[in-house]
């Protein structure tokens, strides 16, 4: 982007991982080339190549915002066998752009000469997934389990803390009333379901269906500065910007068990890409150009 390598130093086996990703109305051309790369374009038998959108003397500028609701969604399969809501679902895209000459009232007109350009935008996206937990039945906390007798006739449950004791004190096992209180704060104790419960036994063990809820948030910005030195020299600075925030990181399943319980985390970054620029045309047919760059993330 702007003459500087923005791929992802650390994750070089897919162009999906990018330290710079513009908002699409920055930028003002882009180049695919898939064969023949020069020796310019750095690494790789493809290559994407983009120049941020500059100002120029006439002033323009864009606004938007886009909107998509679960209102009119489809409910999953498994939601609608438990009984349990669309996933909610809200996206907001909104930003806009302006550029223009720098113009400062009574002070300085830099038509022709001073130029800039700006560009916004934020997605917010509060996030709901679906998700289906292996638990313990209510009984089954309590040390109560029901079995089917190999040898015939119905089920029986026994309470496992009257079975034996713990070795050879004679004492006999009990609830952990300071864990049990931890489990049942945060796992549901109602609402079973053994659909799509492989791992249940339908009795002592069931699933719970469940939607967790985090957020998606992305915002993103370039500035740019065009200054023109006569008819053969000019300088650019352009400085682009991209917060991302994805909590929990459902990709990953780096999620919480259940709705409140605590979790590891989620994707956090800041990206950044700083450019300058300094452009001379020497003659006809020669021209020259120094240009410094840096990324972070």
């Amino acid at each position: 982007q702007d003459g500087i390598n923005v791929q992802d130093n650390f994750v070089k086996t897919s162009g999906f991982f990018a330290i710079s990703a513009p908002v699409a109305d920055s930028i003002g051309e882009f180049n695919l080339t898939v064969g023949g790369v020069g020796a310019d374009a750095g690494f790789g038998s493809a290559q994407v190549t983009m120049i941020t959108q500059r100002g120029a003397n006439a002033v323009h500028g864009e606004a938007y915002w886009y909107q998509r609701t679960s209102f009119l969604n489809a409910n999953t399969w498994f939601n609608n066998l438990s009984g349990l809501a669309t996933p909610f679902q809200l996206q907001n895209r909104l930003g806009g752009t302006l550029g223009g000459p720098v113009w400062i009232p009574k002070l300085y007109n830099g038509k022709n000469k001073s130029f800039f350009f700006f560009a916004y935008e934020a997605y917010r996206e509060p996030r709901s997934q679906p998700r289906t937990r292996t638990v313990m039945t209510t009984s089954a906390e309590q040390g109560l389990f029901t079995y089917t007798p190999t040898t015939g006739g119905g089920p029986q449950t026994v309470n496992l803390l009257n079975v034996g004791t713990i070795g050879s004190t004679g004492i006999k096992p009990a609830i952990n009333t300071g864990i049990m209180s931890i489990y049942t704060k945060y796992v549901p104790q109602s609402g079973y379901t053994d659909a799509g419960c492989g791992s249940g036994d339908g009795t002592n063990v069931r699933c719970i269906a469940l939607n967790l809820t985090g957020i998606n948030n992305q915002t993103r910005y370039t500035v740019r500065g065009d200054q023109q030195f006569g008819s053969k020299h000019s300088l650019e600075f352009v400085f682009s910007e991209s917060l991302y925030n994805t909590s929990p990181d459902f990709l990953n399943s780096n999620e919480p068990a259940f709705p409140g319980a605590p979790w590891a985390g989620g994707q956090l970054s800041t990206r950044q890409l700083f450019v300058w620029a300094f452009q001379s045309v020497l003659s006809a047919n020669k021209t020259n150009e120094l240009r410094v760059g840096f990324q972070r993330a």
